[in-house]
């Protein structure tokens, strides 16, 4: 939940800065826009950082492979595959 949290807060700072420098232009728009981003971005990059350390993008990846398989029919084959890739 609390990866949830920060992932959404830094989505919307990012896209926030972006609104704000696109709507608000001028001094305030330059002033609360480009930090806004700047910050996001940073939060981006520790956010992706954390998650994949704990391997929930890794997890992620593997549903969806595994998802893009299910044409086979294989479930078994495909559960030993996920067991694999979960080590």
């Amino acid at each position: 939940m609390r990866s949830f949290l920060v992932t959404a807060t830094a989505l919307t700072l990012f896209i926030g800065g972006i609104v704000i420098l696109l709507f608000f232009g001028g001094f305030w728009g330059y002033i609360l826009g480009i930090p806004a981003v700047q910050i996001g971005i940073v939060f981006i990059i520790f956010t992706f950082e954390k998650l994949s350390s704990i391997g929930i993008v890794f997890i992620i990846f593997t549903f969806e492979k595994l998802s893009s398989d299910s044409m086979d029919g294989d479930i078994e084959r495909q559960k030993e595959e996920f067991k694999k890739l979960k080590r």
